[in-house]
């Protein structure tokens, strides 16, 4: 998927600029967000309602907030990185 990805990228910025990249919770990969970075590619994802997410979003005490929240894969291949998480209620 990553690799389909950098080459969709590549191909289209032969012919657009790429202002940002607006993906489904299906992309919530820490390595696809590392990839993104190193392509200086702004995005914007749907977390999935995971526990570590839900933990993290129950330690706040409003129910709209931004923070810097660290996504990361324990199981091989490891990985982790920094993201802004933006909560807002449904």
């Amino acid at each position: 998927m990553i690799t389909l990805l950098c080459q969709l990228i590549s191909d289209v910025r032969k012919y657009v600029e790429i202002n940002r990249l607006y993906l489904d919770r299906g992309f919530y990969h820490v390595h696809l967000a590392l990839t993104l970075e190193e392509l200086d590619v702004e995005f914007l994802m749907r977390a999935p309602q995971t526990r570590k997410v839900q933990q993290f979003i129950d330690e706040h005490d409003n129910d709209t907030f931004i923070a810097e929240y660290e996504m990361a894969r324990s199981n091989p291949p490891t990985g982790r990185t920094t993201v802004r998480l933006v909560v807002v209620p449904h």
